[in-house]
C-alpha cells in the first residue's frame, strides 16, 4: 500500500482524480475482452473512467514528462492546463477567481520559464459538477499537487 499524506488524509472520501486512458490502452482493454471471449474464460474486468471535463498538469514547463502528459490530454480531447506551481490557479487580488495561467504546448519551455508565452483562461471551470483529472510530474512535490487542490476547492468547493 502507498503511504498516505496529511493531503490525502484530509482529503480521504473525495474523488479528487481519475485515471486518464489512452486510446492505446482502450485498445488493449478491448483485445484482451475479446481475446478472453473467444476463449470461453471469465470476463476481463478494468472500469473504464468517465470521460473527465478538464486535465490540469503540475510540473516544470521544462520537463518533458509534464508536457507528455499535456499531449496524451490533448490526444483524448480534454482541456489541458500545464501549470508550474498553484500561484497559476485563480488567486487575484486575495479571492479565488475561476482563471488559470498555464502553458500552451506551443509555447517552448525556456519562453514559458521566463513568464512569456503564458495563457490565461477564464472561467477554466465550467459551470455545475465537474471531473477534474490531476497529474504531475515525476519530481514534483505533493505539497505543490495539494497546494494546487486547495486552490481549486477555493474557487468551486466540493459539490
Amino acid at each position: 500500500e502507498a503511504p498516505k499524506s496529511d493531503l490525502y488524509a484530509d482529503l480521504e472520501g473525495e474523488q479528487v482524480g481519475i485515471s486518464l486512458l489512452s486510446t492505446k490502452e482502450q485498445e488493449k482493454l478491448e483485445s484482451r475482452k475479446m481475446e478472453a471471449e473467444s476463449k470461453g474464460g471469465g470476463e476481463v474486468t478494468a472500469e473504464v473512467p468517465k470521460k473527465i471535463d478538464l486535465c490540469i498538469v503540475i510540473g516544470g514547463y521544462n520537463s518533458s514528462n509534464t508536457t507528455h502528459l499535456l499531449e496524451i490530454a490533448e490526444e483524448e480531447h480534454v482541456p489541458g492546463y500545464h501549470i508550474d506551481c498553484a500561484d497559476r490557479i485563480g488567486i487575484a487580488g486575495g479571492e479565488a477567481t475561476n482563471r488559470i495561467q498555464h502553458k500552451p504546448l506551443s509555447t517552448l519551455p525556456a519562453q514559458a520559464m521566463l513568464d512569456e508565452g503564458l495563457e490565461v483562461t477564464e472561467n477554466f471551470l465550467p459551470e455545475g459538477p465537474v471531473t477534474i483529472g490531476v497529474t504531475s510530474g515525476a519530481s514534483t512535490p505533493d505539497k505543490m499537487v495539494g497546494e494546487a487542490l486547495r486552490r481549486i476547492l477555493a474557487i468551486r468547493g466540493p459539490e
